[in-house]
Parts: C-alpha cells; structure tokens; sequence
C-alpha cells in the first residue's frame, strides 16, 4: 500500500486522519499547552505553559529582606537577611559611635578625644590646640555627623520616601544615593501585578479561546465541527452540541471577535450576520483568510 494509506484511523485522536486506512500506531490523544498534538510542553505549578516552576518560587520567610509573599512554592535557600545592625536596606539600625561604626562602643571622652583616655587632657605647647584625635596641632574636626574627622557620610543618605533605601536615620539628603524598584516589581524584586501566560510579570500575553499562549484564535477557527464527539464539541468556541451531534453555530451566536475570524460571517450594526453571498448558507464554517496573521486579541474568554 502507498504511504498515505498508513496512519492513525481513531477518531478519538487529535492526529486522527480520515484519509487512512491503516492505522500504523501514531495516534495521540494529549495537545499540549502550545496546541500541538502528541506535544510535550505542559504548565507547570506556576501555570506557566513550559514554565520551570520559577515564577512561583521564592522565599516564604517573613523575616527575610526578599520575602515573597506571591510565591506558592517556597526555597529558602532564596533568601536574603540583613546583616547585624543593619535593616534590608543596609541602613543602621543602632547607634553609630564616634568612629563611625554602627552598634560600635567607641565614646567621646572629657577633652572630646574618640575613645580617648579622658582627664586629665594634655596641654599642648606653643599656643598648640588639640584636635578631635588628640594630636597637638592636628587638623581633625568633628563632622555635621559628630564623627572625629568624618566626611559626613555617616548621616549622609537618601531621603526620598518613595525610594527603596530610604534613610530614616540620615541627617543630609544625597538623593543621588537613592534606588528605586523596577517597573511592576517592589523593593525585594517581588512582582506586584499580573503575571501574563508567558510567565511575564506586567505582560500583556492571554491564552485565546484555543488554549494557545498569546495565540490569535486561529489555531481551531477552521475545525470541522461534525467530526466532533461530544467532549470536543463543547470545547471548540465555533461549535455545539444538538440533538446528539455537533454542529458550526449561527452567525448571530457570534461576539465580535469571533465573527471576524469566521469567512461566511461579518460584523454589522452591533451584530453578527451572514456574508449573503447567494449560497443560502451562513453558519461559520472556516477561519477568515483576511484576518492578519499578527492579529493578537482572545476570541473568547470566559
């Protein structure tokens, strides 16, 4: 027999071919997440289509700097703690001593010496001053941030409210320092808005009425719908069920963007009709051939 007499003869299969007479084995029975019969990609826990579970992972620990309170799976190996003294935003938390340390126990002493040995101060010669350091003509000064010849960096920081490192503690505003979270994302890296079908935090990709990511519709817009059983009838948008066998739908069943899709029907007044093209036959019956092919809306969502 010729090659086009093999192939998969049950009709319950998605690759099931009419046009065989041998069935050779082939037949599939599962469509994956792309629409593609016997395909292997499939959502995964995150119910991305051939995701890796990642959009859904992260840190559950409330404590962490980039608790994740989307994620439904957790991994704490994810997370992220402060180091000691500080918040999430590397911000001291404590008080910062006169050398400029966080949570440091340096203390200015009688004669204003950083951790100095206290009275009695040495008295310098030749009209001499000591200086915050105790050095006898020294330059050193106590700074805006009363550090012992600091830069003002200690108190230095950002003051912008809306910013992710802002500096409750910081006494001079640099707000060249500031960080800001990335669009549809918060401080931690978190998403804040929807995540599209293509696992896309803020994207704007649907799943149309063929369960195709970001598809046009067209992929089951040409279905035979009398070759349907029962199951498949109910999940084919252009088709129902009536007395015990499937059958196209009307035009007038159609919403608008159905009825682009469908050849013999057009959208007119608020409503679907039929295309009067003299056959006396209206009902959708094929995919539109002047839909574009970069047509991207969802024919059906329900």
């Amino acid at each position: 027999m010729p090659d086009f007499c093999y192939g998969c003869t049950d009709v319950e299969a998605c690759n099931y071919n009419e046009n065989s007479v041998v069935d050779d084995g082939s037949c599939e029975f599962v469509i994956d997440c792309l629409g593609v019969c016997g395909g292997n990609v499939f959502y995964d826990a995150c119910d991305v289509c051939g995701g890796n579970n990642s959009t859904c992972t992260g840190c559950t620990d409330l404590n962490a700097c980039n608790y994740d309170s989307q994620a439904t799976i957790a991994d704490i190996d994810l997370c992220i703690y402060p180091e000691f003294n500080f918040d999430c935003n590397g911000i001291c938390l404590v008080e910062v001593d006169c050398n400029g340390i966080c949570g440091g126990d340096a203390v200015l002493d009688e004669c204003e010496i950083c951790n100095g040995s206290g009275l009695p101060c040495d008295e310098c010669p030749d009209d001499l001053f000591l200086d915050c350091n105790g050095v006898c003509g020294g330059a050193a000064q106590i700074d805006n941030c009363g550090v012992c010849d600091g830069d003002n960096s200690t108190c230095t920081g950002c003051m912008d409210l809306s910013a992710c490192n802002f500096d409750e503690q910081a006494t001079i505003s640099d707000n060249s320092l500031c960080t800001y979270a990335e669009e549809n994302y918060d401080c931690y890296g978190n998403c804040i808005a929807e995540i599209d079908c293509n696992g896309i935090c803020g994207g704007n990709a649907i799943v149309d009425s063929c369960g195709v990511c970001n598809g046009n519709g067209s992929t089951c817009a040409d279905n035979n719908c009398e070759e349907f059983n029962l199951v498949d009838c109910n999940q084919a948008w252009q088709c129902e069920w009536d007395d015990g066998e499937c059958e196209d739908k009307d035009c007038d069943e159609f919403n608008q963007i159905e009825c682009d899709l469908i050849e013999d029907c057009q959208w007119d007044e608020d409503e679907c009709d039929d295309i009067d093209d003299g056959s006396g036959s209206g009902s959708g019956s094929g995919l539109n051939p002047d839909i574009p092919k970069t047509y991207n809306e969802n024919p059906k969502l329900f």
